[in-house]
């Protein structure tokens, strides 16, 4: 998934693609050095490493297929 293409396309309201669960400017240390900055790109954009991760998964659950269900809200926070 292109998440900068998400956010300036789908969201269009300034949002910036989330590289980690920790967001810029979200959590500092002691001595006041942002997290994000000081800990970089976390979650890297790896299709390969996914698909084989994909279908160790299936192997060990044994199963061929899995269906996912998505939970959300309607509504201007969702």
């Amino acid at each position: 998934m292109n998440k900068k293409a998400f956010v300036d396309t789908v969201l269009n309201n300034g949002s910036l693609p989330a590289d980690g669960f920790i967001p810029v400017d979200f959590a500092t240390s002691s001595d006041g050095k942002d997290f994000r900055k000081e800990n970089g790109k976390l979650v890297k954009d790896d299709v390969k490493a996914a698909k084989e991760n994909w279908k160790k998964a299936k192997q060990e659950l044994g199963k061929e297929q899995v269906t996912l269900e998505l939970l959300t809200s309607d509504n201007v926070f969702a």
